[in-house]
């Protein structure tokens, strides 16, 4: 009780806003690094090996395709949030921003450690570029996150409104990553001609292959059926995320998150309403 009142009497808080920054600066050098602009000692071949995927984006999109990347976006996103929420920890939108901007990361963390990391090729656990990058972005910023939100649980208020907006980012991004590779796959060979050679954000959701599974040109239907599956659950599984931070460390919350769900029909509650008043 004594420290929330020494913290109710603060302005700003000091720890968010500085674990924010450090990872604004962090992902901002990454980009940089990335772009081979300023830095071309740092070879291509050492940060990504074999990864003709990445060096497709870079054409398309120039040194700073890095922002494409659904773990580069949520980092951005959690940086900022920290600091917004240092500065106006007492505004309860602030507090939601943060919340949600961690529920964002930690589906970044458990991608990439649980879908991606395991079948990475053994040299690239060697490169020590790579090593720093994804350890930064995939584990040290999204832990800065989810152990601050632990430790600022009671000061902490969710709107479900936001939360449930903060859903469709998963089939925005799956639409444009469904964009890029219609617009983004065509490759002009040395003789003039042009040859389909796939082009996405992530592997997984390649729109050919989505998830790994490859279908044979009979079955490309079910191809487009995967896909369109993934895109309209991606919104309830993200739900999942929420709910487990809400229920878990039992943060203040304005409505339950899959309310959406269970929406009373209003000639049903008018009903309701008079028999109570009767």
């Amino acid at each position: 009780m004594q420290l929330d009142q020494k913290i109710s009497n603060k302005k700003v808080l000091i720890t968010p806003i500085v674990l924010g920054v450090v990872i604004l600066i962090a992902s901002i050098i990454f980009v940089i690094l990335d772009s081979d602009v300023n830095f071309p000692w740092v070879l291509r071949s050492e940060k990504y090996p074999d990864k003709h995927n990445t060096y497709r984006l870079y054409d398309h999109f120039g040194g700073f395709y890095d922002l494409l990347y659904f773990t580069f976006q949520t980092n951005f996103i959690l940086g900022i949030c920290m600091i917004c929420y240092g500065c106006l920890f007492k505004k309860e939108k602030v507090q939601s921003y943060f919340a949600v901007s961690v529920f964002l990361i930690t589906v970044t963390f458990l991608i990439f450690w649980l879908g991606i990391a395991p079948f990475n090729s053994a040299h690239k656990w060697k490169s020590i570029y790579w090593l720093a990058n994804n350890f930064s972005m995939h584990l040290i910023h999204p832990l800065y996150g989810m152990i601050y939100l632990i430790i600022a649980r009671k000061r902490i208020h969710v709107n479900i409104k936001m939360v449930h907006l903060s859903s469709l980012y998963f089939p925005i991004f799956f639409c444009f990553n469904a964009i890029i590779y219609g617009t983004c796959s065509q490759i002009q060979t040395p003789d003039g001609q042009y040859q389909f050679d796939p082009s996405y954000i992530y592997k997984f959701i390649d729109c050919k292959e989505p998830l790994g599974i490859k279908f044979s040109e009979n079955l490309f239907p079910l191809a487009v059926i995967l896909n369109i599956l993934i895109c309209i659950s991606s919104p309830f599984l993200y739900l999942l995320f929420p709910l487990f931070y809400i229920k878990v460390l039992k943060l203040e919350a304005d409505g339950k998150v899959y309310s959406f769900l269970f929406r009373k029909n209003k000639k049903v509650e008018i009903k309701e309403e008079i028999n109570s008043q009767v």
